[in-house]
Order: structure tokens, then C-alpha cells, then sequence
């Protein structure tokens, strides 16, 4: 098995690189940075001898000079310090204080993360308390994080104890691409003033964003952002994603899941997402509350803002990185190709050295926007992919159980492609939409001329989409093999699926429940495979007229009618329609149609007089109705065998067992012994025939009497159209 590295120089915005111990530094004297000239220092967690470099980013930050730059080599863990209180030492979290005009950025093609080594912050914190939790407090001047020109990326993440960064009046933050800030804010019932998740802005301060992303942040108002009064935000690029805003009683608590706003001297809004925030109490569907509190208004034709030059880095020292990313990809050769943070990043890379190829999830992970470099520039897109003609993809989790929290629709398939959806095993993929996008056709999955297959160890459950809140299938075929379908919704039609075109399968044993439908646009059908033993419980038709095909069971006829449950919620507009089974242009379906049950009741024992010696009766239905395109079934309830009394006396009694023609399988309890259709009547009044059939009683012992007996008792049905 060849093992390849898969970041090291292909497209995107992450490198996986195994880098030498650290060189001799190269230093640059100056570097342009907006225009304005400065020193460059360096953070690490190895000590070096070299005067501009550092292993605590506070020191750094301190001995930086205005227009000085500053990058980090490697992770980074702000810790507890050891200060001097009075006459008391003790360890305490002291924040970074940035005063003057400063950029961080990462070194180039390394991703860095800057996290906060601190225990949980105690439930009941007082707001005071809580601000000494913040890493970044952003006093004076212009504090700038911009992800290196050269890859790499820089990511600040507090475990959600304390906001990343706090900015004070008169103060400025500007976020660039390449950088993130994710898993900050409060995890709990804290101070009901514990605003802004990611980033809080006060009263005289701003914060510019032009790039990067802000996503799965907490905080009692503002899950991503929160700008105080008096305090200005321009949102000029990338994404605010994922985060929430909770309750922790305050009065403003439970609003703007991904940006406070209220009162502020200055928003603006030229371009970026803000979109799949969620806000805990809000009302549903009201992205003023979830998304920008107090007014949602994103622009509807953004500009793209001219965004300031990204620095010209020097080089760095390598530095040992073991990224831990949650994608990797096998081909179908057996190439293994590793260390991918999205789904499409990963896609993009191996379809284009391979057809066929799977793609595991390692670790649970939110779908988000991802940042690419494109043309010298960074994009934010949507983590989702389309798999082209001639490329076949299964998606699963690699080992234990995998959760991908969805936004809006991950898949497309396109005509000659392939997706299939699985398990690994006893590993369970959990695709959950609780934030998906409304606006879409297909929550999860959109199905346009390609092939899709649903198989065993899936579940999607609380996707949502305008049509097919889990699928939508507009051409090509979409496979229900295993797997379940639950708790989707969606705004218009097609709760779990919605067929528009195309051929929608069942097999195996695939059972959607009651809380999910399947929608069947006008023609449009529900295929089953032979040996189905699955049942679909609500099926939603665009016309119950009698007559309407269904269910397709040509490859498998024995299927039962009571496997597949229309809708009970429109019941008014079938009525007493229900499924029964026709054939039309040599395939068999379950169609729309009235199915009239006669039973005939045999009677426990009958009399053969000499008169009636040959046992021949005539049971006739009398006034029924056959009506058009719909049939009538006969049959027949009683035990399986009866007694037989000859004339001569009542006590002989010669048992015999029901049977349809002279040679025909003996008749059980309830079995179904005829259908008839009205044209089926009407041919045989143009023959001057009986619609009927023949029952016969064979005797099953021998009679006592010789002579008086024909061994067979002939039952004739006869069905008269009123």
C-alpha cells in the first residue's frame, strides 16, 4: 500500500507537513505591513538564543514596538502565571494586553492553535471575574490576525472559558482571512453579562472583519459577536457560523446567536456569511433573533470590500507539527490520502487522481464554510460537494460513532456520479440539521441525474429543507437500502424525501416511521425491490385521483399492501380509496382503487336429499356494485373442513375439505378465492356467461351409503352489477 501526504502543495487553504527540527532563524529587518514598517518577532515553545525571539506571546506582545509583527511557530497554550499580590504569590490568569498597532499571524504553512489553559470557570462568576478568563484584551491602538500569505492557518480557541478577544473604547480588531475563532465563550450558567462569545466590542471600540471564520462560540447574547453601544462592526468577508446564544437569566440573554448589535454607532455589512447561529429561546425561524439581533439585513448583492494587503511574512524556522485533522481518504488502488479539515477540501483533492475512492470521518465535526485561496485571494464557501460524472463516493465513519452537525445541504449528485452513504461495521454516522438552511431543496443530500444509496448504520434526523427535508430527488435514482430517516422537516413538501423525477427504490428492510414522509410528485412512483420486508409509514401524493400508481412491486408481487401507509392526514382527499393492486403495461402496482370485500359463509354442515343428490347449490350476490378500474374479492370463511349428511339419516356425517376446481389447493380460513373487475363482468354478459366460480367439497372419507353420493359439492358465486 502506497501512503501519500495529502496537503503538500495542493489546492486549499491546509498543509499537512512534517517538518525538520528547528534552523538558523532568517531574519528580516523590516516588513510591510499595511503600508507601515516594522520588526518581526517570533513565538515558540523552545527556548532559542536569538534576541527577537520569544516563548511567551505576552513578553512579545509587550516588547513589540507600533507596525511590529509578531508570528507563532507552533501551538501555543497561554497558562496560569505565577504573579506577586500584595505579599501573597499565587497563580492566576493575567489577559494579554495589546496597546499599540500589532499583527499576529501564523508561521507560513503551519496551523496554529492559541488556547488557554484554564479550568472551568465557575458557574455564578461574577462579570469582572469572567474578564480575567479573556486571553486578548485589546486596549489602545490596532491589534491585526491575519493568516500567513504562504498556508497555514491560525485558530483561538478558549474552551469555552472566556471570550477570545475583548476590545476597549477607542480600541480596533481586525480579523483577516486564514484565521479562526471557535469553542469560546461560556459554557455554562455564568454571569448574565457574559457577552460576545468570540469577540466583544465596548463602548468607542470596532472590530473589522474581512476574512476567516467565527463559529461554535457561546455566550448569554452575541454567541459570535457582541458590539456594546456606541461601539462599530464591518463585516466585510468570511463567516459567522454555528454559534449560540444561551440563557444564563441575564435580560438580553438568549438573542443574537451570531452577532449582538444593538444601539451601536456603526454596522456594516459588504459581504461575509452570517448564517446557522442560533439563538436558545427565540422564536422559530426568526433570524433577527438567531442570527443579527436586532435587525437581520445582510446585503443582497455585496460588494466585495477592498481588503487590506496580507503582510509579507519572512520565512520561519520549522517547526514539529501533528496536526490532527478529521478527514483522510482510501482510494479504490488502496492510497491513502490524510490530513483533510472538510469534506470538500478532501473531495477536491482525490477525485482528481481517482474515480473511485472512500471518504472517512475520524472525529464528530460541524459542516461550516470553508476558506479557500483563490487567485491570490481568500472565498468562503459552503463545506459541500458535488460528485461529477464517472466518480463513484461512499461516505463513512472510520471507526467508533461519528456525528456531522449539518447547515445546509452537503451533497449533490450529478448525472454519472455516485454517492452511497454508510456505516463501518458496528460504527454509526449521524448526520443532524437542527441549524440547517430552510431555503434549500434537499437538507442533506440533492439528487440530480446521479445515483444515491442510503445503507445500513446511517441516521438522519432533524435535517431541514423548503422540499425533501433530508432528500430531494429531481433525476437519476435514489436507493433506500438501510439506514433511518427521522425527525426531518420540511417547509413545503417531502419531510424525509421528495421525488420530482427519477426512480425512488426500497429494499431490504428500510422502514421510514410516522414522523417523516415521502412525497410523490404527479406520475411518480415508490419502486420495491424483490424480498422488501421493510415498511414505509406515511407516503404523501400530489394527487389521490383513482386510479394513481404508487408502489411499482413488478419485481416483487407478493408484497403486502399493508407495508406502505398513505398519509392519515389527508384522509379527506382519498377517502375510501386505498391500495390495490392492478397491472398496466405488463408491470403490477398498488394503485388507488375501492376493493369490495363478499365473504361467503359456508355453513358448518349440509343435507344432500335425494332431490339434491348431486350436492349442486348456487350462492348469489345479490346488488353489487363493481365499480370502474376497481375489483371485488371473494372469499371464503369458515373452518377448513365440513360435515356432509345423507338423507337417510342425520347422524352419518362424511367430512369433506373446500377446494377451488376439481383439482385446485385445498382452501384455508379467509383465503382469497376470486377477483372480479367490472370489465371482466362486462365480457362475459356480451357472452351470455356467469361471472362466477366453482368451489367443490371433496369428501375425505368414505361414505356409508354407496350410490346416493357424488364425491364433490359445487358452489357457484355469481356477482351482478346493479
Amino acid at each position: 500500500m502506497r501512503v501519500t501526504a495529502a496537503k503538500d502543495g495542493v489546492q486549499g487553504r491546509r498543509r499537512l507537513r512534517i517538518f525538520a527540527a528547528a534552523v538558523a532563524l532568517v531574519l528580516l529587518c523590516a516588513v510591510c505591513v499595511g503600508g507601515v514598517s516594522g520588526a518581526v518577532l517570533y513565538v515558540g515553545n523552545t527556548a532559542s538564543t536569538e534576541s527577537n525571539w520569544y516563548t511567551s506571546l505576552a513578553d512579545a506582545v509587550d516588547a513589540a514596538g507600533s507596525g511590529d509583527t509578531i508570528i507563532i511557530t507552533e501551538n501555543y497554550v497561554i497558562k496560569e502565571q505565577v504573579v506577586l499580590a500584595g505579599e501573597n504569590v499565587g497563580s492566576w490568569f493575567w489577559p494579554i494586553y495589546a496597546e499599540k498597532d500589532i499583527t499576529i499571524t501564523n508561521a507560513p504553512g503551519v496551523d496554529v492553535v492559541i488556547s488557554s489553559g484554564l479550568g472551568t470557570i465557575p458557574d455564578g462568576t461574577s462579570w469582572n471575574g469572567v474578564d480575567k478568563y479573556t486571553p486578548f484584551m485589546v486596549e489602545e491602538g490596532t491589534l491585526t490576525i491575519s493568516g500567513n500569505p504562504e498556508g497555514g492557518s491560525i485558530t483561538f480557541d478558549t474552551n469555552k472559558n472566556g471570550r477570545a478577544f475583548d476590545v476597549e473604547d477607542g480600541a480596533s480588531l481586525i480579523m483577516n482571512s486564514g484565521v479562526k475563532i471557535t469553542n469560546s465563550g461560556y459554557s455554562g450558567n455564568t454571569a448574565a453579562s457574559n457577552n460576545g462569545g468570540a469577540v466583544y466590542v465596548r463602548n468607542g471600540g470596532s472590530f473589522t472583519m474581512n476574512g476567516g471564520i467565527i463559529s461554535d462560540n457561546r455566550a448569554g447574547a452575541g454567541g459570535g459577536v457582541y458590539i456594546d453601544g456606541g461601539g462599530e462592526f464591518v463585516l466585510n468577508g468570511g463567516a459567522i457560523t454555528q454559534n449560540f446564544a444561551l440563557n444564563t437569566g441575564g435580560s438580553h440573554d438568549k438573542w443574537g446567536g451570531g452577532v449582538w448589535a444593538e444601539d451601536i454607532d456603526l454596522f456594516t455589512w459588504n459581504g461575509g456569511n452570517i448564517n446557522g447561529n442560533t439563538a436558545s429561546s427565540a422564536p422559530p425561524g426568526d433570524l433577527n433573533y438567531h442570527e443579527v439581533y436586532p435587525e437581520y439585513n445582510p446585503p443582497s448583492s455585496p460588494e466585495t470590500p477592498d481588503i487590506p494587503e496580507t503582510p509579507d511574512i519572512p520565512e520561519t524556522p520549522d517547526v514539529p507539527v501533528t496536526p490532527d485533522y478529521p478527514i483522510y481518504v482510501v482510494a479504490s488502488d488502496g492510497t491513502i490520502y490524510d490530513g483533510y479539515e472538510s469534506i470538500k477540501e478532501a473531495y477536491a483533492d482525490v477525485e482528481s487522481k481517482h474515480n473511485e475512492f472512500t471518504i472517512f470521518i475520524k472525529r464528530d465535526f460541524p459542516q461550516t464554510y470553508v476558506e479557500e485561496k483563490v487567485n491570490g485571494g481568500f472565498i468562503n464557501t459552503l463545506d459541500a460537494v458535488t460528485v461529477g460524472s464517472g466518480k463513484k463516493v461512499t461516505l463513512m465513519p472510520a471507526l467508533g460513532d461519528i456525528t456531522i452537525q449539518l447547515m445546509a445541504q452537503m451533497f449533490s449528485v450529478a448525472s454519472g456520479g455516485s454517492l452511497i452513504i454508510s456505516g463501518n461495521n458496528d460504527a454509526q454516522l449521524t448526520v443532524s440539521g437542527t441549524v440547517s438552511d430552510e431555503s434549500e431543496t434537499g437538507g442533506f443530500v440533492y439528487v440530480d441525474g446521479g445515483s444515491f444509496t442510503l445503507e445500513d448504520g446511517v441516521v438522519i434526523s432533524a435535517t431541514k429543507a423548503k422540499n425533501g427535508g433530508a432528500i430531494y430527488l429531481n433525476s437519476g435514482s435514489c436507493t433506500l437500502a438501510g439506514g433511518s430517516i427521522t425527525k426531518c422537516t420540511a417547509s413545503i413538501n417531502g419531510d424525509a424525501v421528495y421525488v420530482g423525477g427519477g426512480t425512488l427504490i426500497v429494499s431490504d428492510a428500510f422502514t421510514l416511521p410516522a414522523d417523516n414522509d415521502i412525497y410523490l410528485t404527479a406520475n411518480q412512483v415508490i419502486t420495491v425491490s424483490s424480498g422488501y420486508s421493510g415498511k414505509i409509514e406515511k407516503i404523501t401524493l400530489s394527487d389521490y385521483s383513482r386510479g394513481r400508481n404508487v408502489i411499482d412491486i413488478s419485481s416483487y408481487p407478493a408484497v403486502s399492501s399493508g407495508m406502505f401507509v398513505l398519509n392519515p392526514d389527508d384522509g379527506e382527499k382519498y377517502q375510501d380509496l386505498i391500495l390495490v393492486q392492478s397491472v398496466e403495461g405488463g408491470k403490477t402496482y398498488l394503485e388507488l382503487g375501492v376493493e369490495i370485500q363478499f365473504t361467503i359463509l359456508i355453513p358448518d354442515s349440509l343435507v344432500i336429499s335425494g332431490e339434491t343428490y348431486d350436492g349442486s347449490m348456487k350462492i348469489t350476490a345479490q346488488n353489487v356494485m363493481i365499480p370502474p378500474s376497481d375489483k371485488i374479492l371473494v372469499s371464503v370463511k369458515s373452518g377448513n373442513e365440513f360435515t356432509l349428511h345423507h338423507y337417510k339419516s342425520d347422524d352419518i356425517k362424511l367430512p369433506y375439505v373446500l377446494s377451488i376446481g376439481v383439482s385446485g389447493a385445498k382452501l384455508t380460513q379467509n383465503e382469497q378465492i376470486a377477483e372480479f373487475t367490472k370489465a371482466a363482468y362486462q365480457e362475459k354478459q356480451a357472452q351470455n356467461a356467469e361471472l362466477a366460480v366453482e368451489l367443490y367439497a371433496r369428501l375425505s372419507a368414505e361414505p356409508r351409503y354407496a350410490g346416493d353420493y357424488k364425491d364433490t359439492l359445487t358452489f357457484t358465486v355469481t356477482y351482478i352489477d346493479g
